[in-house]
């Protein structure tokens, strides 16, 4: 929400500014609030499965979805659940 608040402040700024500027903003605006979306609805689907023992797939599914390595997919996923390790139970 944070975000979409700036991208729109921020909109709200240049409004008087050149129009070929604001006619390629209008356009950016809508998909940057749904890649929001996408994001939190993607991280709700990796703090689910942390919540049902199921890190492992967490992590997989996190890799094949962001095509990042092995660790760089299992520090993110535990930057977005707070949970260090395989074996906490926080």
């Amino acid at each position: 929400m944070e975000k979409e608040r700036k991208i729109l402040d921020a909109y709200k700024i240049l409004r008087d500014a050149d129009t070929d500027f604001l006619v390629r903003l209008a356009v950016l605006v809508p998909q940057a609030i749904l890649n929001t979306r996408d994001i939190s609805l993607f991280e709700m689907e990796i703090k689910k499965l942390y919540a049902d023992n199921k890190k492992i797939i967490a992590i997989k599914t996190y890799r094949q979805k962001t095509g990042v390595s092995l660790r760089e997919s299992k520090e993110a996923c535990e930057k977005i659940t707070g949970v260090k390790g395989m074996y906490n139970d926080n």
